[in-house]
């Protein structure tokens, strides 16, 4: 008995001093996460033949559709281009290509499964649809006209292969004015353009991706007959606020009162004087996504214009810059520092508003703005033909590539 409750004391006290011993222990010491950045890499489609203009400190490698991948070379890039062509970087690049006929400058875009063109004119115009990556693409379109949805035959199940264009007329698949020619991909992606047929006059116009809430900068003062183009790809009709981001406030254009969108259908807002010959952007909410665009210019030299990504840091290579139109779409107040040309010009920039700079011109130069707040820009030559939309040359802070690499992981 004795022997039995001796043993179980032992026991007992070599579980505790184990417990003990073990608690006296240091843990492991974990080594610190580590903060590795990302590659930012760029894929862009010049979807015209031209005079490409691409801005980007790192390599930038050009690729004729269809060709294999050409050597990269150090940017930025002034060169010829006979059709559509593909850029790639290790680093966020701003493109795109001037054209003669029409005259122009048309952004490089990245590929989307959907978006949205809108068009005046559909007898003077055709649809090109490319596709840049290794799969096959397949695209439908719908056709938004004023009345709603326009039936059209042809419009579906549009095969794409690897590394080739298409080319669809709109004039056989909507003979009248206007339309939102609205695609969606059930394979693959695409990069969209509208441009003139041969022998009409119209202005090269890009994919938008349909939004609840967007701004189309780059309005100027001097704008022949502004319109505003909405187009609504639901089956729903969406009421639609327009908010004009004029040089010293914001307001609501008269034309653009009251506005709603039936469904399946485009409308167009003549703006007529309402801006007031002032440089301006466009905010556009909707209780739904819908397409915007702003078309201006005499016929035979019109402009179309589509919502940008706000940024702190923009840029654009650009020929022969007279202005740049700077847009603050925010409430607070911000400060913006532009260099163009070797010189510095800092704006301040209230809340809502758009101002016009003069900006030093050169031939061929990039124009970059660092600003303290998120802002929109255009540029425009010193003739007012060109439009040059300024992107992003850096990741917003909340899409920074930045990630925790914590070693301790297995």
């Amino acid at each position: 008995m004795l022997r039995r409750l001796a043993l179980s004391l032992t026991s007992v006290v070599l579980v505790v001093g184990l417990a003990v011993g073990l608690s006296l222990i240091s843990p492991l010491r974990r080594p610190p996460a580590q903060t590795v950045s990302l590659i930012h890499a760029t894929r862009l489609t010049c979807l015209t033949a031209g005079r490409a203009l691409v801005l980007g400190d790192a390599p930038i490698s050009a690729t004729p559709l269809g060709e294999r991948t050409s050597p990269s070379a150090d940017g930025p890039i002034d060169e010829e281009f006979t059709g559509p062509t593909v850029l790639v970087s290790n680093d966020l690049i701003v493109g795109g290509v001037l054209s003669s006929d029409p005259n122009g400058y048309t952004p490089c875009v990245t590929a989307l499964p959907t978006g949205v063109l809108q068009v005046l004119d559909p007898a003077s115009t055709e649809l090109v649809l490319v596709n840049t990556d290794a799969n096959e693409a397949v695209v439908d379109l719908t056709l938004l006209g004023s009345d709603g949805e326009i039936s059209a035959v042809g419009g579906r199940g549009i095969a794409i292969a690897p590394g080739v264009s298409r080319t669809v007329a709109l004039s056989v698949l909507a003979p009248q004015g206007p339309v939102g020619v609205l695609y969606n991909t059930s394979a693959g992606r695409v990069s969209a353009l509208v441009r003139q047929v041969e022998g009409r006059s119209a202005p090269d116009t890009l994919a938008g991706t349909p939004a609840e809430s967007q701004v189309i900068g780059g309005i100027p003062a001097d704008a022949q007959s502004a319109q505003l183009v909405l187009s609504n790809p639901s089956e729903n009709r969406v009421a639609v606020t327009v908010a004009a981001l004029g040089a010293t406030s914001t307001y609501e254009p008269a034309p653009a009162a009251d506005l709603s969108v039936d469904p399946l259908s485009t409308v167009v807002v003549d703006l007529g004087s309402s801006l007031g010959a002032e440089a301006s952007a466009l905010r556009i909410s909707s209780a739904g996504a819908v397409g915007a665009s702003v078309l201006f210019g005499d016929q035979g030299s019109q402009a179309s214009i589509r919502a940008t990504d706000p940024g702190r840091r923009l840029g654009v290579l650009a020929a022969d810059a007279g202005s740049v139109l700077v847009t603050n779409p925010g409430v607070e107040p911000v400060t913006a520092d532009i260099v163009a040309g070797g010189s510095l010009t800092t704006v301040e920039l209230q809340p809502g508003t758009t101002t016009a700079v003069p900006v030093t011109a050169t031939e061929v130069g990039p124009i970059r703005i660092e600003a303290d707040g998120p802002v929109l820009a255009v540029a425009r030559s010193q003739d007012g033909a060109l439009s040059y939309p300024l992107s992003p040359t850096e990741d917003a802070e909340a899409n920074a590539g930045v990630v925790q690499a914590d070693p301790g992981l297995r």
